[in-house]
C-alpha cells in the first residue's frame, strides 16, 4: 500500500496505530511483531528491562530504524515515509538526553521545531535566511513555567527545566502524538512529579503520547495504559493496575513487592478516576 501523505485537521485526528511492528539488527530481533495505539488525550506506556526493545520500537515507527509492519497517523499510512514526512504528519519525539542547542537560547530552542520539511530545504533556509523572524508561541512558555527565560541558555536551567524545554520544542509543531524516551532519566522524585502533572495536562488537552521510562511512580502514577515488552514482545497490556500486578511483568521486570513497607498516599502524579 502506498503511503498517503497530507497534512491531517485537528478535529479528524485519531492518534497512532502500529501493527505487526518488526525490527531487526542482523540476526537479532529487537521488536518482534508488536501491535500498539495511542488514542488523542491518553498517555500508553512502554516499559520492559534493558534491551527489551522499547527504544528500537520507537526508533522503527519513527524510520530512524528498517521496521516491517504498518504505521498509520490520524488515518495516514507512513510505513515508507522518511522521519521528516512523518513529523509534518503529526508525529513528534524527545530523547533520553534533552539534546539541546548549547549555543542558543531557550526561545531559539523552541523555535527550532517550526521547521518542517524536507531537511535539505530547511538547511538552505537556515543559511540563506538568517533573519526569520522567532515564532515561540507564549502559551507554550507558560505551560510550561519558561516566560522569564526566553534568552537564557540551556545551561542556565536545571535538568528538570530542560527536560520540560525539550517536550516544549517536540509541542511547537503541534503534534497529534508525542514520543517520549526517558524523559524522567536522572531527575528525582519531586522533578519527575512535576514533570508528570506537566505531561497530563498535555494530554486531558487532547495529546497522545506514548510514554517509555523506568520512573514505575511516573508511569504508573500518569498513563491510562500500559504496555510491557519483554525480548521485544509484548509480555502484558492493561491499566496500570493490571500489569503491577501481573505475574509475567513481576517476574520480568518490576520483581516481587517489598512487603515490609507499607503502602503511601498516592503521589500527586496519580490520577483519580
Amino acid at each position: 500500500m502506498a503511503d498517503t501523505i497530507g497534512v491531517p485537521d485537528p478535529a479528524a485526528r485519531s492518534g497512532l496505530s502500529v501493527r505487526a511492528a518488526t525490527v531487526r539488527y542482523g540476526g537479532v530481533v529487537a521488536v518482534d511483531d508488536v501491535d500498539l495505539d495511542v488514542a488523542p488525550g491518553e498517555i500508553v506506556g512502554l516499559i520492559g528491562p534493558n534491551g527489551a526493545g522499547k527504544t528500537s520500537f520507537i526508533d522503527g515507527v519513527l524510520g530512524f530504524t528498517p521496521r516491517s509492519g504498518e504505521v498509520t497517523i490520524d488515518g495516514r499510512v507512513v510505513s515508507r515515509s522518511g522521519p521528516h514526512r512523518i513529523a509534518r504528519l503529526g508525529l513528534e519525539r524527545t530523547w533520553q538526553s534533552p539534546d539541546l542547542f548549547g549555543d542558543l537560547t531557550v526561545g531559539e530552542n523552541i523555535d527550532v521545531g517550526n521547521r518542517p520539511g524536507h531537511p535539505v530545504r530547511t538547511l538552505l533556509q537556515d543559511v540563506f535566511r538568517r533573519r526569520r523572524p522567532m515564532v515561540v508561541p507564549a502559551d507554550l512558555l507558560e505551560d510550561f513555567e519558561l516566560s522569564g527565560r526566553l534568552d537564557s541558555v540551556p545551561s542556565t536551567l536545571s535538568l528538570g527545566q530542560q527536560k520540560l524545554l525539550g517536550v516544549a520544542r517536540a509541542l511547537v509543531s503541534d503534534p497529534s502524538v508525542l514520543l517520549l524516551d526517558e524523559p524522567a532519566a536522572g531527575l528525582d522524585s519531586t522533578e519527575s512529579r512535576h514533570l508528570g502533572r506537566h505531561l497530563r495536562a498535555l494530554a486531558d488537552r487532547g495529546l497522545g503520547m506514548l510514554l517509555v521510562d523506568h520512573d514505575m511512580d511516573l508511569v504508573f502514577g500518569i498513563c491510562d495504559r500500559v504496555v510491557v515488552l519483554e525480548f521485544g514482545r509484548v509480555i502484558a497490556t492493561g491499566t496500570p493496575s493490571q500489569v503491577r500486578s501481573s505475574p509475567a511483568v513481576i517476574a520480568a521486570y518490576l520483581g516481587a513487592p517489598d512487603t515490609s513497607v507499607t503502602a503511601s498516599t498516592p503521589t500527586t502524579t496519580e490520577r483519580t478516576s
